[in-house]
């Protein structure tokens, strides 16, 4: 057992352990159906606050060889499921969560050869038979480790895009491709690594990333497919929730719902419903963001009308966008539909898939469009 090999179930029990917890087990059953497939390589974004981080623990949790985790998962809703725990703590796990070593290297670090240095340190612990060099690529330490002791790894990867967020220079950011392509790109390593797991707030960048990671099935924002009732509190999860907490459910829709992730599917923002609920209030619970923050100098220019459009959006109309263009990167923005996208990914914006078109989702993010366009004025 490890920090980042084979990790304990720590973070996911002290999940469960909260005094709110929404059971989002059956996550599972749709990886179980992926192990080993073509669609074992899986990227999901979603905003931030929106549970990427304890999806992640509970999918290390139930996969992790470092732990013994039944009684975690069996009074959940995946343990209704037939068969629901043949691949319970059956794999070796690797977890990273990028946005922490980007933060301990500094702008200017290797990113890539501190995970390397840092995962092949515990990789030599667990698997002292295999012969794991210093000089060997991550990619060729896993499989090692699974020729000598034959059993498949389920790499989680938190945080990927973090550096492409925060504009890494090249001296970073190369290193940090070559190691997603030696990990992710080959056949080889599909017989290594049996599923994948990668989260962002972005989905996969087009232009430099792409031909890295063009074998990942996406979900996203703008396309969740299976994963929409994953993304955020449902309806039904929030009609509990205000139930159990004596709440009033068309407040809390109001304020937080709104991101309609498909025709059966919208869903609230789960950290907001979580504060409410702990709180006893409905308010915001989003605070400024950079992101957003460097979004109103495009919005100042007023690309091909952008001002009249915010202002549309804020007087609660929909707008018809063409999310075709956008090439999921912060080096430019070629026109307003890129930014008004770059604002679903971010959460500002909801999206209907089914009629291609953006707003305002609830009265939380209203809010915070007020406050931050009265910080930043137009010159």
């Amino acid at each position: 057992m490890g920090i980042f090999v084979n990790p304990s179930s720590f973070n996911f029990e002290g999940a469960l352990n909260s005094e709110i917890y929404v059971d989002k087990s059956p996550l599972i059953t749709i990886l179980n159906r992926k192990l080993g497939t073509e669609g074992s390589r899986i990227c999901v974004s979603r905003p931030r606050r929106f549970g990427k981080s304890m999806a992640a623990n509970m999918i290390s949790a139930y996969y992790s060889r470092g732990c013994d985790s039944r009684a975690l998962f069996e009074g959940l809703d995946l343990a209704k499921s037939e068969g629901w725990d043949k691949h319970l703590n059956q794999f070796n796990v690797v977890k990273v969560d990028v946005q922490s070593f980007w933060s301990k290297c500094g702008e200017k670090g290797d990113v890539a050869a501190y995970i390397t240095e840092q995962v092949k340190k515990e990789l030599k612990k667990e698997f002292p038979k295999a012969d794991i060099t210093d000089g060997m690529a991550l990619s060729e330490a896993l499989t090692e480790a699974y020729i000598t002791y034959n059993t498949g790894f389920v790499l989680i990867m938190d945080e990927y895009d973090v550096l492409i967020r925060a504009k890494a220079p090249d001296e970073s950011f190369k290193p940090f491709l070559r190691l997603l392509n030696d990990l992710f790109k080959s056949d080889e390593m599909k017989e290594v690594i049996r599923l994948a797991y990668l989260t962002g707030i972005l989905p996969i960048v087009r232009d430099k990333v792409q031909s890295k990671l063009n074998n990942f099935d996406e979900f996203t924002m703008l396309s969740p497919k299976s994963m929409a009732p994953y993304i955020g509190f449902t309806k039904d999860e929030v009609r509990r929730l205000c139930e159990e907490h004596d709440m009033d459910l068309d407040q809390c829709i109001e304020w937080y719902d709104g991101y309609q992730l498909s025709k059966q599917t919208d869903v609230s923002a789960p950290y907001s419903v979580v504060c409410a609920m702990e709180d006893q209030c409905y308010k915001g619970h989003w605070t400024k963001t950079s992101s957003f923050e460097s979004l109103m100098n495009y919005i100042n220019l007023d690309i091909d009308g952008i001002k009249a459009d915010v202002g549309a959006l804020m007087a609660g109309d929909s707008l018809h966008i063409d999310t075709s263009g956008y090439l999921n990167t912060l080096d430019s923005f070629e026109s307003k539909d890129d930014v008004f996208t770059y604002l679903i990914h971010l959460g500002y914006l909801a999206f209907d898939e089914s009629i291609q078109s953006c707003r305002i989702p609830n009265a939380e993010i209203r809010k915070e469009w007020l406050r931050i366009i009265a910080a930043y004025p137009a010159t």
